[in-house]
């Protein structure tokens, strides 16, 4: 794995336990709120946040940053659950245009951030985090279809 990989890791540890209040979130893991400070500070080398208290961290706040930024660093993609929802047509053709014009936001941002010739790993987290937004959103979408095609008795091909 690269430094620019654990990096990644590392800045999305960091964020997770920064936006929320790193006090309360110690006492989720029963720990002090200085020693997770410690554990995701990406400027020291002591002890970091452990498999099990990441999981913890991410079902207390439910914010699956850090989740991701692991599975993108092992090459994988893991997209939520969805419940399947049923539409109508209006609806889902809306639903598809709304997609589509999020990703294209997503490509100016992108484009953006790769103006200078350079990634953050801040950078790099967002767009990665985005990404995942938008095929967690193409999934349902796909979903939805899938669904209505079986309900409809026409899962077979023409």
């Amino acid at each position: 794995m690269s430094q620019q990989q654990y990096n990644v890791i590392y800045s999305a540890a960091h964020r997770l336990v920064h936006r929320n209040n790193p006090d309360e979130l110690a006492k989720v893991l029963g720990k002090t709120g200085n020693s997770l400070r410690n554990e995701v500070n990406p400027n020291l080398t002591g002890p970091k946040l452990g498999l099990v208290d990441t999981v913890k961290l991410t079902l207390a706040t439910n914010d699956f940053t850090l989740m991701q930024a692991c599975n993108m660093a092992c090459g994988y993609l893991a997209v939520p659950l969805m419940s399947i929802k049923t539409t109508d047509d209006k609806t889902l053709i809306e639903d598809w245009a709304a997609w589509q014009h999020s990703v294209g936001k997503t490509c100016e941002a992108i484009t953006e951030a790769l103006d200078d010739n350079k990634v953050t790993p801040n950078e790099l987290a967002e767009i990665q985090a985005a990404g995942l937004r938008k095929t967690t959103a193409f999934l349902q979408l796909l979903n939805t279809v899938s669904t209505r095609c079986a309900m409809q008795g026409a899962n077979h091909v023409r």
